[in-house]
């Protein structure tokens, strides 16, 4: 189709993009641009489970539709996939997969507008867009939006946390001695539960946790452990091994993202691996120290951010996990020769540039 679609009007859109939290964060972009360029569609979105909470609290999405990817494969349950599609009779359809299946898929919806990452299959789609993974991932995703005659640019998710979850955190901060001026460092050291169970170790040793914990106590600084339900073994080692007055956990204080996203929007820094809250950070715009082994921080971060400090042992065989490795290796040099010192420097830079802000007053 050779027209701009961006003079064209869409009743319904219909987004597809499976993975886990980080990957609908950095898909966040996506959603802003077409409901800001569409205003009056209803725009819906296919998501694993897992991620209906994180999409649900989306102010851009209308509807969110759940399809487990991970366990239903087969062609019946793919059937199943394809009648979610065609009940929504969207005449727009964008879908994030690299799988040729994902063509017949957008093809069989009955959509008139298809736009999809090229393939094998890429004639039963309107809008066949080349598939560049050596950028940033929000960037990638955006990338499928160029067809339709949106702008190029450089994307960085944003997220907008309910006026509600702030006054949460101040109650909870307040009933807990903290003050709302108080600067905090949060440390969320868990990655998923997934993750762990595929063998993609991407998290630091908790010794080495638990001893830049202890150097941020020792110069007085405030600190919050923060995790989720999969996150429960690495908790309890910290909690079991810490006793200070100035250290405080909200694991299971928290029942979603969002309300997390509370505390480290309120956070002078936190400290993490590559997972979730990582993005999460990201898309409010903290301080952040990024801990990165295997992974790639050049396609999982925005480039030149003054607000993301990333910490990695330059160990020559790294970034290795989906370039050339599918799991994490034994020995994960890149994970164990990063030093506290390192992490701790990090932290204290952006707590001392805080504190040497002028005073509003």
């Amino acid at each position: 189709m050779g027209f701009d679609l961006l003079d064209q009007s869409f009743a319904r859109i219909l987004l597809i993009n499976f993975g886990g939290i980080g990957d609908e964060i950095l898909f966040f972009p996506v959603i802003e641009d077409l409901r800001m360029h569409y205003p009056d569609a209803q725009i819906s979105v296919v998501v694993e489970p897992r991620c209906r909470s994180i999409m649900e609290h989306n102010y851009f999405i209308d509807r969110v539709l759940c399809f487990d990817i991970k366990k239903n494969k087969a062609p019946g349950d793919l059937l199943e996939l394809l009648g979610l599609l065609r009940n929504e009779a969207p005449d727009l359809i964008v879908s994030s997969g690299g799988s040729p299946l994902v063509a017949g898929l957008l093809f069989l919806s009955g959509a008139p507008v298809r736009v999809g990452y090229a393939s094998r299959l890429k004639f039963l789609l309107t809008h066949p867009v080349e598939l560049n993974k050596d950028q940033y991932a929000a960037r990638m995703y955006h990338d499928l939006l160029n067809p339709l005659g949106f702008p190029n640019k450089n994307p960085v998710p944003r997220i907008h946390l309910p006026q509600q979850i702030n006054h949460w955190v101040s109650d909870w901060l307040e009933q807990h001695g903290i003050g709302q001026e108080e600067p905090y460092v949060l440390i969320h050291p868990g990655v998923s539960l997934l993750s762990k169970e595929k063998q993609l170790i991407k998290s630091w040793a908790l010794e080495k946790w638990e001893a830049l914990i202890r150097q941020l106590l020792a110069e007085n600084r405030r600190v919050i452990l923060a995790g989720g339900p999969d996150d429960a073994d690495e908790l309890a080692y910290l909690l079991a091994h810490l006793d200070h007055p100035l250290l405080t956990s909200i694991y299971g204080q928290t029942r979603d993202m969002y309300q997390l996203g509370g505390f480290i929007q309120r956070a002078k820094v936190m400290v993490c691996v590559d997972s979730a809250p990582l993005h999460l950070g990201v898309g409010l715009g903290t301080n952040l120290v990024a801990i990165f082994g295997p992974t790639d921080e050049h396609k999982l971060l925005p480039p030149e951010s003054p607000q993301i400090k990333v910490i990695q042992a330059g160990t020559h065989c790294r970034p290795c996990l989906w370039a050339t490795r599918q799991t994490t290796c034994e020995a994960l040099s890149c994970l164990k020769d990063i030093e506290v010192a390192q992490v701790y420097q990090a932290t204290m830079q952006f707590l001392q540039a805080e504190t040497a802000l002028p005073s509003k007053d």
